[in-house]
């Protein structure tokens, strides 16, 4: 099992509508943005995905487990895989947490921090 963190703003934000539509999407075009689909064909069922923001430092907002990995098309808000949401909150991370090399503004990346996966399992714990 992977932790994938992924952002939920385009123009604006569509975090609402990545919750309402229980996924997570991309909202480039493939042939715009290759490397973040090489990133979301690696998501597989049963991996988590964080939704987070990046913008005075890193929050997360919300936590789910995939449940169906092939991508699928979400008009609007672009091609994703399905999500079934287990916590939904608004989870300040301290800067302490955070390595060097920072990925954290990237729109989608795999999660190798061990201090955010412990936070992500105690949110989790507690929901």
């Amino acid at each position: 099992m992977a932790l994938y963190g992924i952002g939920a703003y385009y123009k604006e934000s569509v975090y609402q509508d990545f919750i309402d539509n229980d996924c997570v999407c991309i909202g480039w075009k493939i042939k715009t943005a290759p490397s973040l689909f090489s990133i979301l064909t690696t998501i597989e069922v049963t991996d988590l995905v964080y939704i987070k923001s990046y913008r005075h430092g890193l929050c997360i907002k919300a936590i789910g487990i995939v449940i169906d990995s092939n991508l699928i098309d979400f008009k609007e808000l672009g091609k994703g895989v399905k999500v079934k949401w287990l916590w939904q909150g608004k989870e300040k991370i301290p800067k302490s947490y955070l390595d060097k090399y920072n990925v954290y503004s990237n729109t989608i990346y795999k999660e190798y921090n061990e201090k955010i996966k412990a936070k992500i399992i105690s949110l989790l714990s507690s929901a």
